[in-house]
């Protein structure tokens, strides 16, 4: 069974009205040329076959092209009840059952389910094929198509004309009506179906609606071609059927089926005897013996049931014939036509036809809601059928004859004069509305041809405004000869209707006004009025009482009265004004008792037409309305009577009057006039400062007595009771608009009704104006649920299906609908203001939630109304309330869960989101769009607690786990589904944006959103939709729309790509890379963005499978591209928003300007609620709103006019005008500029963050086709660079695309030490690549340098970019430098380059080295020719900046200083005192940050190690001159004057009881190490680089004097890097240094003992924790990475400790002749324990033992070095574990990456054994030099004291001896140096111990 719903989506576009492209002319001819067939046998379908029954009951079944297939049992069943059913063949009830497989998730649905699935399947087919027929008809007849399209199409649709298409459709509405399987199934078939959204319908109720629709496409058929004789016959056999149908079900549908067939026939006959031509003939009135079997036909009609359609038929019929007669009709025998034309007209004259079409088909609600289209079509010719029935002669005699039937009995209250003033005073006749008796014909036909003809602009015919001459004679003729009111009524009643439009208005105006009636004329309206004022008033005067008013009269001045609103209501304004000057006369009898209720309404109704005309006229009536109406008093209800009871001596008012006479009669039209006439005076009152007070005696009025008990009062028209509702409702929504609550409102908490006016009390005394306003009254009514509130919710609670069943079945559906509507708006207001009310009259006063949830039904019946699809505002104001109540209601969704509403209220929301997303156009105001409001509702209520109003709207499971939802949009109809099906398709993308702008967003906020981003992560990332990644390929890089024309759709296109851009980023954020789906989604996403060329050349394992594309992607995306989708995107966004000015205004106006305080206004944050000018936007963006600033500039100009005096006209008055008005224009603009900058910034910022994700966390994904890594990088980094520093780029867009340009640049630099040397695509590395990391170009770099420049030296960069950029400049230059300037150990370079030097490796050595130089030299050539502005910007951010501004500017200081060749920026830095200010901040300031805990003293120590940084590189750089330079500004001074090295740190807990544990902040010890190591570490560096100078090594000793007791501490006790500093400095200053007392000499002491321990015995903590590292490898030597840089650091530390250790006792032992024991550790002059001999020679054997190890593992490191390339992927892991010192993932590597990472790590190694081996030869030597003095000493005829005996000697010679032994075996190709110098010490060591050993057995 083929699918029709791809064919309607095609024929959808095409009557779009747009100009199709080709590619969709194309599909739509495909279609239709494959569709043509189908169209012609409409809805048939192949019946069962019992052989086709018996293959599926094989199951196993052989579809036509497709694959067998097998059914279970189930299945066969299913199929077969299918067929069953719906007439249908079995094996289309298996395509069927696949389609539900395939559509639908019918896993676990029982097979009910599935059948009703499958049939809402099948159903939603014929639907799809029968709605693009109707499209094609109704397309053609509109012109809805485009104009090159209209011919074409028209011929398709003749041929199926010809083809016998209406014949088809004829017998399709008869037999779909059958109770058979082919119709509408009869008992044995299952009577639901289940449509697409999943919803279970009635299959009568569906296949009435394929009827229906079948019957409008019938409409549109006839007007294709003509139609034939026999389709004519069959025609009419409908008309009788659907009749038929209408008697036994008289029902809405039946009506409809019943009229459109009847007209069907009608317009048939008149446009084929009406509008014949030579390009389209009359086929029927040609055709004589069709005329005469027709008309057999029509007369042999006898059925009671049929006889008022047959009627319609025959008067059609007969026009027919006249038609035919006047043209000459071949078919018509014109002998005989005059009788036989008036006996059909006769006979249908019988049936009271005219009558019938009015009350019966054209009043009824039926036709009031039918389709407007066809609706335009029957009043089409229906008009062509009274026109030509009155142009005729036949007909005008027919005509003439019914008027005088109708004027033959005039009633008795007629003059015969024809004046409107009653001969027989009190004869009456009774007062009875048309519809409810007989109507005599001729009035029944004026009555038909108001409404005919009372749609504009159909009256008038020609451009001139020329009336249709045979209406406009029928018009004359009806007006003549009225002899009673009824006659008048009706023609006056005609008239009325035919006032419809300015034209209208404007021909009967003129007729009643100079027209040639002489009774029916304007001045016989108002001599009336003023006659009847006149008598009554004299007989006031003479009898005391008002004399009875003729009824009849009172009708034809009703009538009147209806005349002249319409008339006024529809008329130009211009000309209204002037049509009725004096309107006084309607006044006159509105005082008076005996007036008629209903004329006082008509002239109330009249009187509110002309409210609209002026702001004069509306003040005049306001005034005669005071003037001359009844009283209006409105007295509390006592409570001893019943409502409505009179009170003694009660004057007659208006109170009465509704009570006593109105409620009697059970009719109130006085005061239903009244109230309109009231509310509209306040809709056209223009100034409500004092918020309705002056109408707060009506307000009390109607509230009391009106909208209080009409719920309880007696109505004999029910349509009154609504139109009181409508009106009492209205007049509440207009007094909630105006009231505004303030913190005043609360004297009034305690009110209760006072202020009320006595009886006799006027209007607009000054107690009503004091009185409270109404919306105050209101607010306490609704706050403490009293009579308005009740009222309100019992129309509510009606519920919203029966409100939609009374709007489609009541003649005043419409009033319930509107009452309906105002409620809810009302809430929706007072919920509004409730909030701030609560707050001021608590606790007698609840907010109106709060009274809504004492009944939760109430709060579910007001949110169903979501429901009611056929009125927008209705749909509204129930998203608004779902807004408020959502933000209040804190468990509305288990609320509504527990009302057993969920799953229709859902399905509701997604019908609404769904009907509105598919609007042809969105509304401007986005508080009037659907979407908009729903979207909202969403997206606010995600982060409220769950499960909530979102998560049930969008279908999770809410009733077990939100978090655990499997979300399955296909299975239940939600939100979700529509937004998805719209976002992945993006239909009507220009006409709904913001559906996709918010859609989008609301889709982001669902996958970040900690309690649902699962289940909508997992939904988003399946294959179907992939994150909508695949719009990044055409949405998201198109160009954006014109700025000019469509602001709005530019704006919101910015915001739609800005959430598809977040969503790509989140899609790579949060891919699982184990997965294979989702890396491959990754992929492809990654391809669309940074593939440049051809998508299809790259291979599978770089770039994705592509052919896992879809073809249509593919083919998009092979055409061939210059450029990276990703920079295309970023040109997008690029472009230039130039910033509005008020423009050049002269002087005067802006002096004006200035007067009217405009800046200020302008400046001010205070929003419009708070009286200011701000408001925000949906997207949060500040805007100014343009009525509050309009209001607030007329308020000065007023202001100023006055207090200038200012003259009309004059200049400076102009001036003021030109202020105001270029100020609005300004703010106009200004608006539309933060808008569009706000959504080019969101753009920016979802490009920044996809940028930034994928080339951090999926850059190993990246297609490498076309250089993309790092060729994409270095792109990204120029791109960014350039957009940064273009002049026109603001400093808010700067920002993200400097962000960019640091990511880049940071992974720019982490990719070179993993890839290949720029060009080389080799897997074997190289020493080239330990050389260098640097993969760009020496010019490309050069190139970067230069633009990064010139983005820094930005006049207008902020300081929070200038952060950026540093940070971009520090990597920059770290990338630059590469490895080339770390020390790679020589034995390495030697494995990797031959000794020759002739190896390709040597050149690329050679060419490296060369092309590293020419960077560097490059570089610095480009920052010397901006040394002197980039040293001005940076160190004025070093001074000035904040904290961490100035720490970064220290640290990019510091790295100019590091390529500072040729001193440039070294001299710029002196020339400035920035050195010199660094030491006094270093020197002053340190001790306050260190003893005062706080984030502001972090911050600045921070900055301190910064500035302390800086001064170590220039020590470090250009040594000595640097260290000079420091020296000779006193630096080691400073230091030694600093007293923050001096802090002492007390015992216990850090920082006291002062310190919170809940912010994090160092320690006091660790602020102190901040400041204490880096000061060392620059004393040892000045030091280091001036060893000859006396005076660097006076003032560093003092150095060491002024700070003693802090270095005695350190080495005491302290972290191993002090350790280090403080050993170094004692070690090598204070030895020299000419004391009497030596403070160091017992902590060294000390120490030594502590680190000369063997390792394995020693308790020095640092020495034990390299042990418990060593011990924790496992039996492959394998450690954790984390630790290997932990047992690095403390090797070194260890070692470099126990070097200054042994610095020292070397110091002392030659200096000071300090003489140590062997063995014994006694000290001298106080000292408890010193360090022996043994305990050195502990450490030189210890140093040995690990010096031979060290050589050991080195030469190993070497040899797997030389293998590198030659080594299994296992042992390089094996490698890459042993010595990296980070986490390794091999996933997805590749051979390359892992060889290099493996050189890397072993190089390192290799460089920290190097560092390992120097140590150790020097603490060798250290240690054999003290013992070479001791032994050197100890020789006979040595004056030193001995330092042991001989036994002491000889025991430490054997446990020296074994040491010195080994050292004798250390080789230079090992040590790395030459090792002669230990092998002399040890010779002459062991030459010394040899003779001792004999001196000591001689004796």
């Amino acid at each position: 069974m083929p699918s029709y719903r791809d064919l309607l989506q095609v024929v959808e576009v095409a009557v779009s009205g747009a100009e199709l492209q080709p590619e969709e002319r194309g599909q739509l001819e495909i279609a239709l040329r494959q569709h043509q067939q189908t169209f012609r046998d409409l809805l048939n379908y192949p019946p069962p076959r019992p052989e086709d029954r018996k293959h599926v009951q094989s199951r196993d079944v052989r579809l036509p092209n497709a694959p067998p297939t097998l059914l279970d049992e189930q299945d066969v069943q299913i199929a077969l009840k299918l067929s069953d059913d719906f007439n249908l063949n079995e094996l289309d009830c298996v395509e069927l059952l696949i389609a539900c497989h395939q559509e639908k998730d019918i896993t676990g649905r029982s097979p009910l389910e599935i059948l009703r699935l499958a049939a809402g399947i099948y159903l939603e087919e014929r639907r799809s094929l029968i709605s693009a027929l109707h499209l094609l008809l109704k397309g053609w007849a509109y012109n809805m198509v485009a104009p090159r399209l209209a011919q074409d199409l028209f011929d398709y649709l003749k041929d199926l004309m010809g083809a016998g298409l209406r014949t088809r459709i004829v017998e399709l509405i008869k037999g779909l009506s059958r109770e058979e399987p082919a119709g509408m199934g009869n008992a044995s078939c299952e009577p639901y179906v289940a449509d697409l959204r999943g919803s279970l319908v009635p299959r009568a109720w569906a296949v009435q609606k394929e009827r229906m629709l079948l019957s409008e496409c019938l409409v549109y058929a006839s007007l294709v071609t003509r139609i034939t004789p026999d389709e004519c016959s069959k025609l009419f056999d409908l008309v009788q059927h659907t009749a038929q149908d209408y008697a036994r079900r008289p029902d809405g549908v039946t009506l409809y089926m019943a009229y459109t067939a009847t007209f069907t026939l009608v317009n048939t006959l008149m446009s084929d005897s009406a509008t014949s031509s030579d390009e389209r003939p009359a086929v029927l009135m040609t055709d004589a013996a069709f005329i005469g079997s027709f008309q057999n036909k029509i007369a042999a009609s006898h059925v009671a049931a049929v006889e008022p359609w047959a009627a319609i038929v025959r008067l059609a019929w007969a026009v027919f014939l006249l038609n035919a007669a006047s043209k000459g009709g071949s078919g018509v025998a014109n002998a005989k036509l005059a009788s036989d034309v008036r006996a059909w007209l006769d006979k249908a004259v019988e049936q009271n036809v005219f009558h019938f079409l009015v009350y019966k088909v054209l009043r009824t609600p039926t036709f009031k809601n039918d389709d407007e289209d066809v609706k335009r079509v029957h009043f089409t010719y229906l008009r062509r059928l009274v026109t030509d029935l009155l142009r005729h002669e036949a007909g005008r005699e027919l005509v003439q004859d019914l008027k005088d039937q109708a004027y033959a009995a005039p009633p008795p209250d007629l003059s015969e004069s024809g004046a409107l003033v009653p001969m027989t005073p009190g004869g009456s006749v009774p007062v009875a509305q048309a519809a409810d008796r007989p109507q005599a014909p001729f009035l029944a036909l004026m009555e038909l041809t108001g409404i005919v003809f009372g749609v504009p602009p159909d009256l008038v015919i020609d451009e001139q405004d020329v009336l249709n001459p045979t209406v406009l004679g029928f018009v004359e003729f009806a007006g003549e000869d009225h002899r009673g009111w009824h006659t008048l009524e009706a023609f006056l009643d005609m008239l009325a209707a035919l006032a419809t439009g300015e034209d209208g208005a404007r021909k009967v105006y003129e007729l009643l006004q100079n027209g040639p009636f002489r009774i029916a004329r304007w001045a016989s309206l108002f001599s009336s009025l003023l006659e009847y004022d006149r008598r009554f008033r004299e007989a006031l005067q003479s009898t005391g009482e008002e004399p009875p008013f003729p009824p009849g009269d009172a009708r034809a001045l009703e009538a009147y009265c209806r005349v002249l609103r319409k008339v006024v209501q529809e008329g130009a304004p211009a000309e209204r004004a002037q049509w009725f000057p004096d309107i006084e006369p309607l006044f006159r009898l509105l005082p008076f008792e005996n007036v008629p209720l209903r004329l006082k309404a008509a002239l109330r109704r009249a009187i509110a037409a002309f409210v609209p005309v002026s702001q004069a006229t509306r003040d005049r009536i306001f005034a005669l309305l005071d003037a001359y109406d009844i009283p209006l008093v409105a007295p509390p209800v006592p409570l001893s009577t019943t409502p409505g009871a009179p009170l003694p001596g009660q004057a007659y008012d208006m109170v009465y009057e509704l009570n006593e006479v109105e409620a009697r009669d059970e009719l109130y039209p006085s005061t239903l006039s009244y109230l309109e006439l009231l509310n509209a005076l306040i809709a056209a009152d223009p100034d409500a400062p004092d918020q309705g007070r002056r109408y707060s005696t009506y307000f009390r009025f109607l509230r009391d007595h009106v909208f209080g008990p009409y719920a309880q009062r007696g109505y004999s028209d029910p349509e009154e009771k609504w139109r009181i509702a409508v009106a009492s409702l209205s007049h509440f929504e207009s007094m909630l608009r105006v009231y505004h609550p303030s913190d005043a409102d609360q004297a009034y908490a305690s009110e209760q009704r006072q202020g009320q006016p006595s009886e006799g009390e006027a209007l607009g005394t000054s107690d009503a104006a004091k009185a409270p306003p109404p919306g105050i009254e209101i607010m306490k009514d609704l706050m403490q649920g009293r009579v308005i509130f009740r009222n309100l919710l019992a129309l509510l609670m009606s519920g919203v299906d029966s409100v939609k069943d009374q709007r489609e079945s009541l003649a005043y559906g419409e009033l319930v609908e509107e009452a309906v509507r105002l409620a809810l708006s009302v809430l929706v207001l007072a919920m509004g203001k409730d909030a701030a009310l609560a707050e001021l009259w608590r606790p007698g006063y609840k907010s109106i939630d709060q009274i809504l949830s004492f009944d939760l039904r109430q709060v579910v019946a007001l949110l169903e109304y979501v429901r009611y699809e056929d009125n927008v505002d209705i749909q509204q104001t129930s998203l608004r309330l779902m807004t408020t109540l959502s933000e209040r209601v804190a468990q509305l969704a288990p609320i509504i869960m527990e009302s057993g509403a969920a799953p229709q209220l859902i399905e509701d929301f997604a019908l609404c989101l769904e009907a509105a997303a598919n609007q042809p156009e969105a509304p401007e105001n986005p508080e009037e769009d659907s979407v908009f409001l729903i979207l909202k509702i969403l997206i606010s209520n995600l982060d409220r607690p769950a499960p909530n109003v979102t998560h049930l709207l969008l279908g999770f499971d809410c009733e077990h786990s939100v978090e655990r939802s499997y979300l399955n949009p296909v299975r239940v109809h939600s939100s979700l589904r529509v937004l998805l099906d719209h976002l992945l398709n993006l239909p009507r993308l220009e006409e709904n944006p913001r559906l996709y702008e918010f859609g989008f967003q609301l889709m982001y906020e669902l996958a970040v959103d900690p309690v649902v981003r699962g289940p909508v992560i997992e939904l988003l990332g399946r294959p179907k939709y992939e994150f909508f990644s695949k719009h990044l390929s055409a949405l998201v890089s198109e160009p954006l729309p014109k700025r000019t024309a469509y602001h709005a759709l530019r704006v919101s296109s910015l915001q739609q790509r800005a959430w598809l851009l977040k969503l790509a980023a989140l899609e790579l954020h949060v891919a699982d890379a184990d997965v294979q789906q989702q890396k491959e989604g990754c992929r492809r996403l990654l391809g669309r963005l940074f593939r440049k060329g051809p998508y299809g050349t790259e291979e599978e394992e770089d770039g994705g499978n592509v052919l896992a594309l879809p073809a249509a992607e593919i083919e998009a995306i092979n055409v061939e591209v210059q450029t990276r989708k990703v920079l295309e995107i970023f040109d997008v966004v690029l472009f230039q928003l130039p910033e509005p000015s008020p423009g050049d205004l002269s002087p005067g106006v802006q002096s004006m300007r200035d007067e009217l305080k405009v800046e200020e206004l302008l400046e001010s944050d205070a929003s419009v609620e708070e009286g200011g000018v701000v408001r925000f936007s949906e997207r949060g963006d500040r805007l100014l709103d343009i009525a509050a600033l309009s209001d607030a500039l007329m308020q000065g100009y007023k202001r100023l006019e006055s207090y200038l005096n200012l003259q009309a006209g004059s200049s400076t008055q102009e001036e003021l005008k030109e202020a105001v008005q270029a100020t609005l224009r300004w703010a106009w603009k200004q608006n539309q500029y933060v808008e569009e900058r706000s959504a080019q910034l969101h753009m920016l910022t979802g490009w920044q963050q996809l940028v930034e994700i994928a080339i951090s966390r999926r850059f190993p994904l990246l297609p490498q086709a076309g250089g993309a890594a790092p060729g994409v990088l270095q792109e990204l980094l120029d791109a960014t660079l350039s957009a940064a520093g273009a002049p026109d780029c603001p400093v808010q867009l700067a920002y993200p695309i400097c962000q960019v340009a640091t990511s880049v640049m940071a992974k720019l630099q982490e990719h070179s030490m993993t890839s290949a040397v720029w060009g080389d695509t080799s897997d074997e590395v190289t020493y080239a690549d330990l050389l260098s990391t640097v993969r760009l170009p020496p010019r490309t770099c050069h190139a970067l340098l230069k633009k990064l420049l010139t983005v820094i030296l930005r006049p207008d960069t902020s300081e929070l970019l200038k952060r950026r950029l540093y940070t971009t400049l520090l990597s920059f230059l770290q990338y630059s430098r590469g490895v080339a300037n770390r020390e790679v150990p020589s034995s390495v370079m030697k494995v990797l380059l031959p000794e020759d030097g002739s190896s390709d490796e040597a050149a690329d050595v050679e060419r490296i080295q060369r092309e590293q130089n020419e960077l560097m030299q490059g570089n610095y050539a480009v920052l010397r020719n901006e040394a002197t502005a980039l040293v001005d910007v940076v160190a004025r951010d070093a001074l000035q900046g904040s904290e961490v501004g100035r720490a970064l500017a220290f640290y990019v200081l510091e790295a100019l200083i590091a390529l500072d060749t040729q001193q440039a920026f070294l001299s710029q830095l002196q020339s400035r005192g920035l050195l010199q200010n660094c030491l006094s901040d270093v020197a002053n300031n340190a001790y306050q940050l260190v003893i005062l805990p706080s984030p502001d003293s972090v911050r600045k120590l921070y900055t301190m190690e910064a500035q302390i940084s800086l001064l170590l590189r220039v020590a470090h750089h250009n040594s000595p001159r640097g260290a000079q330079a420091l020296f000779s500004m006193g630096a080691l001074n400073h230091l030694a004057s600093s007293r923050a090295l001096d802090v002492q740190i007390p015992d216990g807990p850090e920082d006291g009881p002062g310190r919170n544990p809940a912010v994090p902040m160092p320690s006091q010890r660790e602020r102190l190490h901040q400041v204490l190591a880096p000061s060392l570490r620059l004393v040892t560096s000045i030091v280091t680089a001036l060893p000859k100078s006396e005076d660097v090594r006076a003032e560093a000793g003092e150095f060491v004097r002024q700070h003693a007791a802090t270095l005695v501490r350190i080495v005491e006790s302290a972290d191993l890097e002090e350790l280090q500093l403080a050993t170094w400095l004692v070690g090598r200053i204070w030895p020299s240094m000419s004391t009497d007392r030596d403070p160091f000499k017992a902590p060294m002491f000390i120490r030594s003992i502590d680190f000369f321990c063997l390792d394995a015995v020693s308790q020095n903590k640092y020495v034990r924790r390299l042990q418990a590292v060593r011990k924790s490898a496992g039996p492959e030597g394998i450690i954790a990475p984390r630790e290997h840089g932990e047992l690095r650091r403390l090797r070194h530390g260890v070692l470099q400790v126990r070097n200054n250790l042994l610095t020292y006792l070397k110091g002392i032992v030659d200096r000071s002749g300090e003489r140590f024991h062997c063995f014994r550790s006694d000290g001298e002059n106080g000292i408890s324990r010193a360090p022996t001999l043994a305990l050195i020679a502990d450490v030189l054997e210890q140093s040995t033992s690990d010096v031979f190890a060290a050589t050991q593992e080195g030469h190993q490191l070497l040899n797997k070095v030389s293998e590198v390339n030659d080594t299994s992927r296992a042992e390089l892991l094996k490698v890459i574990e042993t010595y990296g010192t980070h986490e390794y993932d091999a996933r997805g590597d590749s051979a390359r990456k892992r060889r290099h990472v493996a050189l890397v790590e072993m190089a390192a190694a290799a460089a920290s054994k190097g560092r390992q081996v120097s140590l150790l030869v020097s603490i060798i030597e250290h240690g054999l030099e003290i013992i070479y003095k001791h032994f050197q000493d100890s020789r006979p005829g040595s004056t030193e004291p001995q330092v042991g005996s001989p036994d002491d000697l000889r025991r430490l010679g054997r446990h020296l001896l074994p040491t010195l032994q080994k050292l004798e075996t250390l080789q230079e190709d090992r040590l790395g140096q030459s090792p002669q110098f230990i092998h002399r010490l040890g010779q002459w060591i062991k030459s010394q111990l040899l003779v001792e050993t004999e001196r000591a057995g001689s004796r």
